[in-house]
């Protein structure tokens, strides 16, 4: 090989060199936004998670509050009217009865719309 043919092809591996490190920048930008872009992602998704967790936390509350004020009011109200009509005691045993199937199906529909509420918010 010559001098000449030497240098020609160190130009030409320097230049393919060149080609290389541009191509390894490009590819490093592409995947440093690629990164930036999956970070954003699972950083907006941890909000949208809170949110729903937060929106289940307040909810649960309500329906429990809204339960056990309600509830009572009931159980004192049906107590009273008990007590009132001069009911018989198996009259009474009856409207226990009825009285706890009712809250058990309030209680019932409140756990089935808690479990679907919860059912919507992402597994982390």
């Amino acid at each position: 090989m010559s001098e000449k043919d030497l240098k020609r092809l160190e130009g030409r591996i320097e230049g393919l060199s060149k080609q290389i490190r541009r191509l390894q920048s490009a590819v490093i930008g592409v995947t440093s936004q690629k990164v930036k872009r999956l970070e954003e992602g699972r950083k907006e998704a941890e909000k949208t998670e809170k949110k729903h967790e937060i929106l289940l936390y307040y909810r649960s509350l309500v329906m429990g509050l809204i339960l056990g004020i309600f509830g009572n009011m009931f159980v004192s109200y049906l107590m009273k009217a008990l007590d009132i009509f001069q009911i018989s005691s198996e009259g009474w045993l009856l409207t226990t009865f009825v009285a706890l199937v009712g809250v058990l199906a309030l209680i019932w529909v409140i756990n089935k719309d808690i479990k679907k509420l919860s059912k919507e918010i992402p597994s982390s």
